[in-house]
């Protein structure tokens, strides 16, 4: 991860630096939009996961009910429980590296080329929209993670209750 972070950190820094205004424009707007497009793509994937982990916990609970044995719930749970914490880690080491880039670039077209009040109030609402951005993403998957957590306990209550 470092070294990748070095290497996209200067080869974003050097491409900037030998851009024109217009060029360095373009590729701050390809930035913005590749960012969003990632953010757009890891919200999708935590949600499928959910999803997928929501309906084997459900069918685990049912299989405990029909077989007896509420063991295969606890089982199936620490699994999911493995899964979504490397999901929620991968989400937030994607949605860092994209946030770093896009401020990099912003912040070096900014020192590279803008010089106008304008242009110093765009690079600051591309800033504060990438901070919005990332606020939102964090806030989901915190909503996501706390509907699997009780939709995982629901299903083991059901099972032990059934169980027993």
């Amino acid at each position: 991860m470092v070294v990748v972070h070095v290497v996209v950190v200067a080869a974003v820094e050097a491409v900037v630096a030998v851009l024109s205004t217009v060029a360095a424009e373009v590729a701050l707007v390809v930035v913005v939009v590749v960012a969003a497009v990632v953010v757009v793509v890891v919200v999708v994937v935590v949600v499928v996961v959910i999803i997928v982990v929501g309906i084997v916990v459900l069918v685990a609970a049912a299989v405990a009910v029909v077989v007896g044995d509420s063991s295969i719930v606890v089982v199936v749970v620490v699994v999911v429980v493995v899964v979504v914490v490397v999901v929620v880690v991968v989400v937030v080491v994607v949605v860092m590296v994209v946030v770093h880039v896009v401020v990099v670039v912003a912040v070096e077209t900014a020192v590279a080329v803008l010089s106008t009040v304008a242009a110093r109030a765009a690079l600051v609402v591309v800033v504060v929209v990438v901070v919005v951005v990332v606020v939102v993403v964090v806030v989901v998957v915190v909503v996501v993670v706390i509907v699997v957590v009780i939709v995982v306990l629901v299903a083991i209550a059901v099972a032990v209750v059934v169980v027993a």
